[in-house]
């Protein structure tokens, strides 16, 4: 039943935007310049906070059960995505372009690396929102199990809302935002009040009898490793730079959000611990979830399901925004799809915006996200070192270019940031090798690709 009713709205979605891929647009290639300082914060701050903060805990507690050296791998985390966003947020300053890492690789390394980081990039996005939708389906059914089909139909229902929604413009997609990460942020400011202030209605459910694992190396790397992960998010700002109405001040927006962000972390940890050790937590899929059962009882199930689900929803918006402006890059620069380098009256690039809505529901329909994401996160980790690698590479072939935003520490803290992540990219190499054959198979294809673009564009 659920593919049928797929394909009906796929049919309705395509009949209302087909004018559009038959009619030039009014400001074909111009993005609008409206969004504000609050827009950059509201992307940092709900574009770092997502389903990671539910999972992460248990994982990094299974591995260091000291809560001391706990909470400073987590403060460890906050510095290392702080270094980060001092080196990258030069780039987004200085290169007033919508795209992200796409845009920086093709001014730093050339159109072929960028053509290899821009198409992985876009890919990842769409791949990554087919999972969302599915794991919103999955929380739907425990949280009204009668729903039965509908879990996965009201999914796509709501990811073609959102589509709809930014079509109307850019101003749109921007308020949604801001409401997300307002959404966000008094739910995590409720958990944080309930934690510290609610006295536990089971407190027999916590095991005080674990024991902390002991703290090696490995155990250390491993768990900053996910903590790093957690943190990830903080260079979203710079997929706007080009309609930021003052570039030059998003590095503020990017270093706002890390700080709110982690000292919100910090804050929740110690009120978890206040109610939990931390031993008690390794293992936990679900951390938040375990200590509001202990605080709140049998509700707690479907408190955690919501706010999850709430999360998924309001994540749509940001990946619709980002995925889009992707592929109005690559386009802009002949290296996509021609058509998607148009924007509309309201400044959204509304044929890019249609085929990041259509290979969306295209992984989710056939399910074929799963590989992908697994291939694509490795060039994840791969496009987080071409960023500071951009920055260096640019600092030596143009020096004289005007950066209203400086590096800070650099050159030291952009080469540390590089080789960490690296290291980190090694690592994932080593632990998931058969993934990370087929990711360099991916970008290897993309060579001939390219320039089968190239000759077709040229002629």
């Amino acid at each position: 039943m659920v593919q049928p009713v797929f394909l009906v709205l796929y049919s309705l979605f395509y009949i209302h935007y087909s004018s559009a891929l038959k009619q030039p647009t009014a400001n074909k290639g111009k993005l609008h310049k409206v969004l504000s300082l609050a827009f950059g914060l509201s992307v940092s701050f709900a574009g770092i906070i997502g389903l990671g903060i539910f999972r992460t805990p248990g994982e990094v507690a299974e591995k260091i059960g000291n809560p001391t050296v706990f909470i400073l791998l987590w403060i460890a985390g906050a510095v290392y995505a702080m270094i980060g966003v001092f080196s990258v947020a030069e780039l987004g300053a200085m290169i007033p372009r919508s795209g992200g890492p796409y845009c920086f690789a093709r001014r730093s390394m050339g159109p072929l690396p960028a053509f290899i980081i821009g198409w992985g990039d876009y890919l990842s996005w769409s791949a990554g929102d087919a999972a969302f939708l599915i794991i919103l389906s999955e929380y739907l059914l425990l949280l009204f199990p009668s729903m039965g089909t509908w879990a996965k139909i009201i999914p796509l229902l709501f990811t073609c809302l959102f589509a709809l929604l930014q079509w109307q413009g850019v101003l749109w997609g921007a308020r949604l935002q801001k409401i997300a990460a307002l959404v966000k942020a008094v739910f995590m400011l409720a958990l944080i009040i309930i934690f510290f202030t609610v006295n536990p209605r089971h407190p027999e459910l916590v095991n005080y009898t674990l024991s902390s694992a002991p703290v090696t190396f490995s155990a250390i790397m491993i768990a900053l490793q996910s903590i790093i992960y957690t943190y990830d998010g903080w260079h979203y700002p710079t997929y706007f730079s080009e309609e930021i109405s003052n570039p030059a001040k998003l590095p503020k927006a990017m270093i706002r959000g890390v700080l709110i962000v982690s000292v919100t972390y910090l804050i929740l940890f110690f009120a978890m611990m206040h109610i939990m050790p931390v031993a008690s937590m390794a293992g936990e899929k679900l951390v938040i979830g375990k200590v509001a059962q202990i605080v709140l009882g049998d509700a707690a199930g479907k408190l955690v399901n919501l706010i999850v689900i709430i999360f998924i929803i309001s994540s749509m918006n940001l990946d619709y925004m980002i995925g889009s402006r992707i592929l109005y890059a690559i386009s802009s620069d002949k290296l996509g799809v021609n058509k998607a380098a148009t924007v509309n009256k309201g400044g959204t690039p509304n044929i890019a915006l249609f085929i990041t809505w259509a290979s969306i529901v295209f992984f989710t329909v056939t399910g074929s996200f799963d590989f992908l994401i697994s291939v694509l996160s490795i060039i994840f980790v791969f496009t987080y070192s071409m960023l500071f690698l951009s920055v260096i590479l640019l600092r030596k072939k143009e020096p004289e270019l005007h950066r209203p935003y400086k590096a800070w520490g650099y050159p030291y803290t952009t080469i540390f940031s590089f080789i960490a992540s690296i290291t980190f990219l090694g690592a994932v190499v080593k632990g998931d090798p058969k993934n990370s054959l087929y990711a360099l198979l991916l970008m290897m294809f993309c060579v001939p690709v390219y320039f089968l673009l190239k000759a077709i564009n040229k002629s």
